[in-house]
């Protein structure tokens, strides 16, 4: 973090998180996702992909390792479809696991906690120096964990915990902090270039084609869930489609956009926003091979789009 920046905060905000501990955890989630779990060491953490058989994405989510538990989070709305997956390969393998989804919540935070969150301000000075890190934090005499996460940019803290302890640090945090509305939040992912399941991407994608490959993908690990599909798709080469930014001046008539050249569809825009840098606006969406390298114009209309590398310049924030 940066003193240079204020301290926002949102309100709390509902997730799915799933708590797996024992001697089987890290064997036992390492099957169902594409990057390595069993390679993670205490404070770190990971971003993945949990695949079905033919290498489509059933989720993404991320994982944090502290005091020899790993701590799953994803989107709140796939949460019961999570569970069920993962519960439905428990058999007799030895950890527990929880569903906290309904009792814990989220907090999402950037610059410099204000009073009242100093321990929180001292445990990511100290502890979250990479992206995925994680640490635990106690604060008002509860505790939770606190990671480092780039779905909303490199500089913003994700801090998880009981519901009613999240919900009282959100009350208190409005006490000093700039609200961190709902807008605020879409700008960010979408300059971070963070993909949504059924609004940039559908249940037909692989997970080569969200660009994501070295923050997400493994490809020396033992065997999980779809690894033929996404290892056959890296020995072969690039994909046919990759998600990439956009760049382009006046608001788009409908979203998603399709772009098309010859009457054929080269992209589509599936999230966009003002630019929070001032430069007219940006979007996300997926591009055909023959038109993603970032520098592309794809349209010679009143309104060109460019492509853009993923994420965007953060000078923003």
């Amino acid at each position: 973090m940066t003193t240079s920046h204020p301290f926002v905060c949102s309100e709390s905000r509902p997730i799915t998180l799933v708590r797996v501990a024992g001697k089987d955890a890290a064997k036992f989630l390492n099957n169902f996702c594409t990057n390595d779990i069993k390679s993670l060491g205490p404070g770190n953490g990971c971003e993945a992909f949990s695949c079905d058989a033919k290498g489509r994405i059933l989720f993404h989510w991320n994982v944090a390792f502290l005091q020899d538990t790993y701590w799953i989070s994803a989107a709140a709305e796939v949460g019961e479809r999570l569970w069920t997956h993962l519960d439905r390969y428990h058999f007799r393998e030895e950890f527990a696991m929880d569903d906290l989804s309904g009792s814990w919540s989220e907090l999402i935070f950037a610059g410099e906690p204000s009073i009242g969150f100093t321990a929180l301000a001292d445990v990511c000075h100290a502890s979250l120096k990479n992206m995925y890190s994680a640490a635990t934090v106690q604060l008002h005499e509860q505790s939770g964990y606190v990671q480092k996460l780039p779905i909303l940019g490199a500089d913003v803290y994700h801090l998880f915990g009981p519901k009613s302890w999240i919900e009282q640090l959100a009350v208190l945090a409005r006490t000093s902090a700039v609200p961190l509305t709902l807008k605020d939040i879409e700008q960010r992912r979408i300059a971070a270039g963070w993909p949504l399941a059924h609004i940039d991407y559908d249940e037909k994608t692989i997970p080569q084609e969200l660009n994501r490959d070295s923050a997400t993908i493994s490809f020396n690990k033992g065997c999980y869930i779809g690894q033929e599909t996404v290892a056959r798709l890296d020995a072969m080469g690039q994909v046919q489609r990759k998600l990439v930014g956009f760049t382009f001046q006046h608001e788009l008539p409908s979203t998603p956009f399709s772009v098309k050249q010859d009457e054929k569809e080269i992209a589509t825009i599936s999230s966009w926003c003002k630019d929070p840098r001032g430069h007219g606006h940006i979007g996300i969406g997926f591009a055909r091979r023959s038109h993603f390298q970032p520098g592309t114009v794809l349209s010679n209309s009143d309104n060109p789009i460019t492509v853009s590398a993923l994420p965007f310049p953060n000078e923003a924030h």
